[in-house]
């Protein structure tokens, strides 16, 4: 395909030029059939001239070109009833013929996964020349039911189209609308529950729900509509909110799990998003409660667009105030056609100075609709994933107020100085201590704790900043400021390395003939860039025969002290089930199997550990294993083996030792009941004579 730039009279000739082609191409015959996820489309035609096949993909079309040997024009204009995935559709030459002719097939994607019940918006047209592919349909689909959600619930929720949007918010200033598939089974708790919400809102005596439309727009029959909205069937399902104030500008609403709470989540958007002011008075009215930002403009202009869908995003967080006069910008103290922020309580402005763009206007606004330092629980974690930026964390006990109150003052200070580079939250001991583990914080628990990750979601990479146990760290302000600052510098620069879980590291230093137990605080120091090769042993403490197998590694340890001494090799055992897995670690946390590695910190990293193949290997291997990595002799790495039988014979012999004894004591004991069993017997007989005696 060809591109040209025409003047409007070119154009006209050109498409005037190609009206003939357009005519004389054939409709050629074409076939369909579809899976749950895919539909396949099969072309035929006699002759066909292979090198001259054209297919071009839209999201809501499909277009094929071709000629057959004696070059006569096919081509295949089919505009979809559905939408595609349009970048993973393939075509291809089938090796056998269709009895049309030649085949070519198509195999597209659907954007949205249920059963197609026709193929284009008008099948009468390709009538003569379709066909249902049989072999490649999948029959086990079931029909879509006949979706009545709307003409059954009439008086509470009404169909939306996109040209009578405009009236609908003349109607109502707020449309608050259901954008869904009818087919869609994820989303039927919001159809549900918005259905509920209207049905209350009606039935309200409140007369701030008369300028409030509860609507349904049908996301087939308003495709492109629907496709700018982000029209989905899947998790999380959002209601799509229209204010007057905003103009075409949309607020997704997520759904709600009950009627009452669909109700309260619209409640909270029928406060227009955009205020209009006329007197700094007003301004600093909203300022005084709420982080503010304020816009004046020269009238409705793209700035003023662009600080409309800023307030769609973040109306929930931001109270959005306008000036539509630009001769008023020295009055409210912001530059004409810009922006700027005000910070809750705050008299200070940050003023914007960025390219006005919605793109660049968000990501500075972003972390600015949000508190310095937030109290955080789960309810705002959406809030600060929306704002894609690292998280500062710091953990309070809640016993120590003035411990408190004094890392929060320092905490403030270093978020002032990292604004829009990380936002920084509090969390509380008691509902959020669990968290400290995943940071490396947890052996021992000190508090006030501080930590980064590295984003708000569950997967981030996080890092943590230990601190002496006596509370020392927060003692003087500037040097912990100094200290925040340079740990958080680390993170973004990517030179601090990620923390992790970890057990409590041994107490003493190790000492050959012991198992080392090794945790990832020390993981490093003590095995990466230890003093000494280390034979690792990597597992988690749920695997099978788990006592048996830490017997066996401590028996290894004895005996390379006694026969191997000289090879100063430490054998190590880390539990993934209790510490970090980093990356060198292949392997899953909870993963039941036994790993072997050996670690050479004298080598090049490239080289310094080696793997043993075999996962949960016998002992005969796991030294023959060592043998060949540590250098050792036959002669030696035998006598490692005699002597670990002979531990284990050691060990057995002294268990059925044990054993005879725990019996012989049971023995004893169950005699010593029996005589006191007797003697308890005969005392009561003679007890029970002695009345009879007397009674005589």
């Amino acid at each position: 395909w060809l591109k040209f730039e025409f003047s409007s009279a070119a154009m006209l000739r050109a498409v005037l030029a190609l009206l003939p082609l357009a005519l004389s191409a054939v409709l050629p015959h074409f076939k369909w059939g579809q899976a749950k996820d895919r539909v396949y489309i099969t072309v035929a035609l006699r002759e066909l001239s292979r090198d001259s096949v054209r297919v071009e993909f839209q999201v809501d079309s499909i277009r094929f070109e071709a000629k057959d040997t004696k070059g006569k024009d096919y081509a295949l204009e089919l505009p979809l009833k559905e939408d595609i995935k349009n970048e993973t559709a393939k075509w291809e030459h089938l090796p056998r013929p269709d009895r049309w002719g030649d085949a070519i097939l198509m195999t597209v994607e659907k954007a949205h996964e249920h059963r197609w019940d026709v193929l284009v918006t008008d099948p009468k047209k390709f009538k003569a020349v379709s066909d249902r592919d049989w072999a490649r349909e999948d029959q086990t689909l079931e029909p879509d039911d006949e979706d009545n959600y709307v003409s059954d619930n009439e008086p509470y929720i009404k169909n939306l189209k996109q040209d009578k949007l405009t009236k609908a918010m003349q109607d109502t200033p707020v449309v608050v609308a259901n954008l869904r598939f009818s087919w869609c089974k994820t989303c039927e708790s919001l159809d549900k529950h918005f259905l509920g919400a209207a049905k209350l809102a009606k039935k309200s005596k409140d007369k701030k729900w008369k300028g409030v439309g509860f609507r349904v727009i049908d996301a087939r029959s308003e495709r492109k509509w629907a496709r700018e909205l982000g029209a989905a069937c899947s998790y999380p399902c959002k209601l799509r909110v229209f204010d007057k104030s905003l103009g075409g500008a949309v607020t997704e609403l997520e759904a709600k799990y009950t009627d009452d709470d669909t109700l309260k989540a619209i409640e909270q958007v029928l406060t227009p998003a955009v205020e209009f002011v006329q007197d700094p008075a007003e301004v600093e009215a909203l300022r005084q409660t709420n982080t503010t930002c304020l816009g004046v403009f020269d009238g409705e202009n793209q700035q003023y667009r662009v600080f409309q869908e800023a307030a769609a995003a973040l109306r929930s967080t931001v109270r959005f105030a306008a000036v539509l006069d630009g001769s008023k910008a020295a009055a409210f103290g912001v530059p004409m056609n810009s922006i700027s922020v005000f910070a809750g309580g705050s008299g200070e402005a940050d003023k914007f100075t960025g390219e006005f763009t919605k793109e660049e206007v968000l990501a500075w606004l972003g972390p600015r609709s949000v508190p310095l330092l937030g109290s955080y629980d789960w309810s705002k974690l959406k809030t600060y994933e929306q704002l894609k930026l690292p998280m500062g964390r710091l953990w309070l006990d809640g016993a120590n107020d003035e411990a408190d109150d004094s890392a929060r003052a320092i905490v403030r200070e270093v978020a002032r100085k990292f604004l829009g580079k990380v936002a920084f939250v509090e969390l509380s001991k008691s509902s959020y201590s669990y968290e400290l583990k995943d940071y490396g914080l947890s052996a021992p628990e000190v508090y006030p704790a501080f930590g980064v990750a590295g984003n708000a979601s569950y997967s981030a990479l996080r890092y943590g900043l230990e601190m002496p146990e006596d509370g020392s760290f927060w003692k003087d302000a500037k040097t912990a400021q100094d200290q925040l600052s340079a740990f958080i510098e680390e993170v973004l620069a990517g030179s601090r390395e990620p923390s992790g879980a970890s057990e409590m590291p041994p107490a003493e230093e190790w000492k050959k003939g012991e198992a080392r137990t090794v945790v990832w605080k020390t993981l490093k120091k003590e095995v990466w860039e230890g003093p000494r090769p280390t034979l690792l042993e990597v597992y988690g403490k749920f695997r099978q025969d788990n006592d048996k197998r830490l017997d066996e590694g401590n028996r290894i340890a004895a005996a390379l002290a006694e026969v191997a001494s000289d090879a100063n090799v430490m054998l190590g055992r880390y539990d993934t089930g209790a510490n970090h897995i980093p990356s060198f670690l292949p392997r899953q946390k909870y993963a039941s199997h036994t790993d072997w590695f050996f670690v050479d910190p004298s080598k090049p990293e490239a080289d310094r550990m080696v793997k043993l193949k075999k996962s949960d290997p016998a002992l005969k291997q796991i030294i023959n294993f060592l043998q060949k990595q540590a250098g050792l002799s036959k002669d030696t790495a035998n006598a490692i083996k005699l002597e670990v039988g002979r531990l284990a014979a050691e060990a057995e012999a002294k268990k059925m030792e044990e054993e005879a004894a725990r019996k012989a004591k049971e023995a004893d004991d169950d005699d010593d009941e029996i005589d006191a069993d007797l003697e308890g017997s005969a005392g009561g007989a003679e007890e029970k004579k002695e009345p009879a005696k007397e009674e005589l």
